[in-house]
């Protein structure tokens, strides 16, 4: 007896440090992730104070014009057919304010849409009513709105804390915070940062839900609440842009691929996991016909008007018909909102349209399969680049779990699909901010550079030195910038000033510098009268207070001239967005034989026009004194 209880009682003392061991470890991990936390709460307040300043500081952009009047129409006539390319969920979160603080004028009226486009000049009515205020109310829009930011930094650090650890999620949170992209779209009342931000929410809880599936310790009931909470949030990504479409192939692609790759064969297993992921989906179209108020939910598919070539055929230049009308199919009722449906109809047919696209100082009909690449390879800081490769190195080069691999699916096949598609529609070539959904991957992968479990190199001294210098370089970068944070182009593409030479479009110039040009203005009074040509065809610049004279055209300008318009360079003052100076008209490309003065932002350029210097410029093309003059009137 007395045997058996020294027995027990060494046993007792060799368990006791194994116990006290894991309760420390537990503890240590605690503490690193509540240390964690704090330093995410500290950057994305950062981010949102800079964000605020932005959204106070920044015009009015190109697409905030129809979306604020949307938003508005949404809330007053419970009708979703103004800009109905868009789903509704972030224009109404940014028009609810406006409407609180009652800055609507009594006497607008949001016009019918048709399938014409009207948005826009519906916007511009609103604006012009508000006056210098418009300013003002537009930057009380843009407030909320920047919830949606700090979700996609928040679930940024939490995914890469998932899938590496704490630190790689603090990591992956400052790369969102810093992003140039994120701090030129986050606080704008339009739909890129919202739809990335709530892509990213939809697709990590898709994963949780492909975990409780796979793990044995998961009850079934856990399971299928995760799976109707995807479904929820998957239907809040569809509601702030229909990018997200593609989820309904992708989803279903993904778990396929995390069943075959199961240990557990299971048919019964099978088919329940299969029955949850049909009701997730289920759940989201439910959610999106809620926050269209079901307006228009189970019209029959052959009573649309369509206007996309593969739904309807062209018949004259205002009406579209509906290539289901009259078959088996148009009879079929479609489960979502009338609106929805047209919406992603007219997005296809602004995919089909002919236009003129720009690159590297080329104007084209059509575009190049290589642009968004191109695009993102002059717009994301180097740094970070540079952070993405030595994580796809790592990844590739390190002994990583089935698990681990099956895990970063669900976090890169949706935005290589994404990308892919995007880069298919070369009708797109303006705008890089449509790549935005698939920046996660790049903050979340490049994170894993900074964990602790990553591989030996990031261990030593020099690795960390290098990545920390790399993740100094990318902040530095981005802030040296900012506000002006459009117009970003980092070192290889040489810098702001070189950026309009590459591309154009909201990568540019979306009239972000007007005030920026009235603040210039204010502080150099010698430069009066001015001339300007602003980037905002619909917009007046008086409606930031200033009084300007037209800009006068070049001998090469492509647009129809006006009878008694003068030719230009004069002399005199002048400010002209970038836009303007590189546009495939050429109005104003004369400019580019002159040296700027100074700037306003980015994208507003300021000159000063003597007479030597314009004298100068006749001589060198040769141009006759009529031409110089003013344009005759026969």
């Amino acid at each position: 007896m007395c045997f058996q209880h020294d027995i027990d009682a060494i046993a007792v003392g060799a368990i006791a440090p194994v116990k006290s061991s894991q309760i420390l470890l537990g503890y240590c991990k605690v503490l690193a992730r509540a240390k964690a936390r704090r330093i995410v709460c500290a950057l994305i307040s950062l981010h949102l104070a800079m964000q605020c300043f932005a959204a106070l500081n920044n015009s009015i952009t190109v697409d905030e014009i129809p979306t604020l009047a949307a938003g508005i129409s949404n809330w007053t006539t419970a009708n979703f057919g103004l800009n109905r390319v868009n789903p509704p969920l972030v224009r109404m979160v940014a028009a609810a304010p406006v409407l609180v603080l009652g800055y609507v004028p009594d006497d607008w009226q949001a016009p019918q849409e048709t399938l014409r486009r009207l948005d826009h000049h519906a916007g511009v009515k609103l604006i012009n009513g508000w006056g210098e205020s418009a300013f003002r109310i537009h930057a009380i829009g843009r407030l909320p709105v920047l919830v949606f930011t700090a979700i996609g930094a928040y679930f940024c650090y939490l995914w890469s804390s998932a899938l590496h650890d704490e630190r790689a999620g603090v990591v992956a949170c400052l790369l969102w915070c810093f992003a140039p992209s994120v701090l030129t779209h986050g606080h704008l009342v339009t739909t890129d940062v919202a739809a990335t931000a709530l892509g990213l929410v939809a697709n990590y809880y898709f994963w949780r839900w492909l975990q409780t599936t796979a793990s044995s310790s998961e009850s079934p009931r856990s399971s299928w609440v995760a799976a109707f909470l995807a479904g929820m949030l998957l239907g809040l990504a569809e509601l702030s842009k229909t990018t997200w479409v593609v989820l309904y192939l992708v989803w279903p692609g993904i778990w396929a691929l995390w069943r075959c790759s199961s240990q557990t064969k299971s048919l019964k297993l099978a088919g329940r996991e299969a029955l949850q992921l049909s009701v997730a989906m289920a759940v989201s179209i439910y959610i999106i016909n809620l926050g269209y108020g079901f307006e228009g939910t189970g019209e029959r598919l052959g009573n649309f008007r369509f206007a996309s070539e593969p739904l309807g055929v062209a018949n004259s230049s205002d009406f579209y018909s509906n290539r289901f009308a009259g078959t088996l199919l148009g009879q079929l009722p479609v489960p979502l909102p009338r609106n929805y449906v047209q919406g992603i109809d007219m997005q296809k047919r602004g995919f089909e349209q002919e236009i003129q696209m720009y690159l590297n100082g080329k104007w084209k009909t059509g575009g190049w399969w290589y642009y968004y690449l191109y695009g993102a390879l002059i717009k994301i800081p180097i740094a970070g680049l540079v952070l993405f490769a030595c994580s796809i190195a790592l990844q590739v080069t390190s002994k990583c779990s089935g698990d681990l691999w099956r895990s970063l699916a669900v976090l890169v096949v949706p935005a290589i699909v994404i990308f892919v598609l995007v880069s298919s529609q070369t009708a797109i070539n303006r705008h890089t901010r449509y790549i935005l959904p698939c920046m996660p991957l790049l903050f979340i992968l490049s994170s894993g550079v900074f964990s602790r479990s990553s591989a030996g190199w990031t261990r030593r001294a020099i690795g960390r030195f290098f990545s920390s210098m790399l993740l100094i370089w990318y902040v530095v970068s981005s802030i040296w910038i900012f506000p002006h944070s459009t117009t970003y182009f980092n070192e290889l593409a040489g810098g702001p000033f070189n950026g309009p030479k590459l591309i154009l479009g909201s990568s540019v110039d979306w009239g972000q510098d007007l005030l920026y040009l009235k603040r210039w203005l204010d502080a150099h009074p010698e430069a009066e009268p001015i001339g300007v040509a602003y980037g905002l065809y619909r917009l007046s610049p008086r409606l930031a207070g200033i009084e300007y004279s037209l800009v006068p055209p070049g001998l090469e300008s492509k647009r129809p001239r006006v009878a008694g318009e003068a030719t230009g360079p004069r002399p005199g003052w002048y400010a002209v967005a970038v836009k303007r100076i590189y546009d495939s008209h050429q109005t104003h490309r004369y400019f580019l034989d002159f040296t700027p003065t100074d700037y306003a932002g980015y994208s507003m350029y300021i000159y000063h026009l003597k007479e030597d210097e314009v004298e100068r410029y006749w001589k060198s093309v040769n141009a006759t004194p009529h031409a110089r003059h003013a344009f005759p009137e026969d």
